[in-house]
């Protein structure tokens, strides 16, 4: 018996009301780094709160939580490619002054949203 992580969820709430809907198709799942996601939301090591599954039960899980829309393959709004990256965005140096002066000081930083690239129109985008 191997356990697996299915997912990670970003807030308790979330990966709980994951767990229930697993439960209730039959699949049981446990929950890791809830304490850790709590208390330190923000910092850089911060994973996430991750949904642990045995893995004998990662198909049925899987159509879960593609029933439930967790798996939406991003794409450009502008060319709809696959072919897209992670950026920092607008103002980028201002946010890694912001990053540096938040580790030097033990502070967590304010929660970026994410800005994507697209490899192939050369458009930014948010999600």
């Amino acid at each position: 018996m191997a356990i697996v992580n299915l997912i990670t969820c970003n807030s308790e709430f979330e990966a709980a009301h994951l767990k229930n809907i697993l439960y209730n198709e039959g699949v049981e799942s446990y929950l890791t780094n809830v304490n850790l996601t709590n208390l330190a939301y923000g910092y850089i090591g911060n994973q996430g709160i991750q949904v642990m599954i045995d893995e004998k039960d990662t198909i049925t899980a899987m159509e879960v939580i593609r029933r439930m829309g967790y798996l939406n393959e991003l794409s450009c709004p502008r060319c709809h490619s696959k072919n897209i990256s992670l950026r920092l965005g607008d103002k980028k140096y201002g946010k890694v002054i912001l990053i540096i002066l938040s580790i030097m000081s033990f502070i967590p930083f304010a929660n970026f949203r994410k800005t994507y690239y697209c490899k192939d129109c050369y458009a930014n985008f948010k999600k």
